[in-house]
């Protein structure tokens, strides 16, 4: 039995039916009822329904009664998209029979149990590939001089703090021969690695070579690279002296440089492997693969 004051109705309608709270004015801006309000109740944009079973709608458009949209369902799923306006929104997991989580946002960053994602996409501290990076397609030198065999930018703003590093991985073949062969990597042409012309083989096989480069960012505009290069068939006798399993040839280069490069932030960085021999294919690149990580 419906009772009033000066300001809204509450209307307590038998079980059977519809429970509806009514403003003053009357329009209905509450409802509880059995099933969904989509084309039962008329209402105006902003009001909103309950169901029995825990469901919920909101009411956007006015008078009619279409347009009610559920808002969320018994079993506590939402529709997509969801918004959380704030200066911090944060979405708070209470697990009543475990530990709790948390998903917060601060200027695009995304802080979720202590993992960070960027505005950027990467995820502090955790290392990705970097789009075409990632090369398998054979590419060697082209008879006397210095050819290229894989150059990469890396995007602008990858180093993008102190302490930001990235790793690049190359892979590839000596031939089986007497000619002198030179690997060089370098950083937007500064040098960070020059293995020098060596006779490189090892008896009747070509011998594969692999290079593992780092580079860790100083400040803005320098970065600190290291690099090693090692190539033919290497063990270690039992005396406990280096040799080779074949006939000639055998390197170990570790070698680096803190490279003066132009504003990370703004600029893009090109990395370039090269190789000088004599005959084509003397040095063959067979891979390569670039990550970053960024560390704040």
């Amino acid at each position: 039995m419906p009772f009033s004051t000066e300001n809204p109705l509450i209307d307590m309608k038998p079980d059977r039916g519809p429970q509806i709270l009514y403003m003053d004015d009357g329009v209905a801006v509450f409802h509880k009822l059995a099933g969904s309000p989509e084309g039962v109740i008329a209402a105006n944009a902003g009001s909103i329904a309950t169901t029995r079973g825990g469901e919920a709608y909101l009411k956007t458009t006015d008078t009619v009664a279409t347009g009610w949209q559920q808002i969320s369902a018994a079993t506590t799923t939402f529709p997509s998209p969801v918004t959380i306006t704030g200066t911090n929104p944060t979405l708070i997991f209470d697990d009543t029979d475990g530990a709790d989580s948390s998903i917060a946002v601060q200027d695009g960053v995304i802080t979720m149990n202590g993992l960070v994602v960027k505005a950027n996409g990467y995820i502090v501290g955790v290392p990705r590939v970097l789009p075409g990076s990632v090369n398998t397609t054979p590419v060697g030198n082209v008879g006397v001089g210095t050819d290229p065999l894989h150059s990469f930018l890396v995007p602008a703003d990858t180093w993008s703090n102190d302490g930001d590093f990235v790793e690049a991985f190359y892979g590839g073949l000596y031939a089986n021969n007497v000619n002198t062969k030179r690997l060089t990597v370098t950083a937007n042409g500064v040098t960070i690695l020059d293995s020098g012309l060596r006779d490189l083989r090892d008896g009747g096989i070509n011998v594969k070579w692999s290079m593992h480069l780092g580079g860790y960012r100083l400040n803005s505009t320098t970065v600190r690279f290291s690099i090693d290069l090692i190539g033919c068939y290497l063990f270690v006798t039992p005396a406990g002296a280096s040799g080779t399993s074949g006939t000639a040839g055998a390197i170990v280069v570790c070698q680096g440089a803190d490279a003066p490069l132009p504003d990370l932030n703004a600029n893009p960085i090109a990395l370039l492997v090269s190789a000088q021999a004599t005959s084509n294919d003397d040095v063959v690149q067979l891979s390569s693969r670039v990550l970053a990580c960024q560390m704040s």
